[in-house]
């Protein structure tokens, strides 16, 4: 979109409410597409982050809160520095 002015649907006109709900499938693949992506590169990161190929799948195993998920992250990665430095 360039320098239009963007305007919430229910303030626009039915033909453009219309066109819109017309494109709505098409956004949303667009989103789901680019949601696989991402957890694709999550589940990347965190294989290597981890080391091998048994990083969670879900976050069900992890404990609860951010805070504590990404000190467990930090935790393992020390883990596995420590023991490849260590041979």
């Amino acid at each position: 979109m360039s320098a239009e002015v963007v305007r919430p649907l229910l303030q626009c006109s039915r033909d453009i409410r219309v066109a819109a709900l017309a494109r709505f499938s098409d956004l949303v693949k667009q989103m789901d597409g680019e949601a696989k992506e991402v957890v694709g590169i999550i589940e990347r990161a965190k294989k290597l982050v981890v080391g091998r190929d048994d990083a969670p799948e879900n976050l069900e195993s992890l404990p609860p809160g951010g805070a504590s998920a990404n000190k467990m992250l930090m935790d393992t990665a020390t883990q596995v520095a420590r023991q490849r430095r260590n041979g």
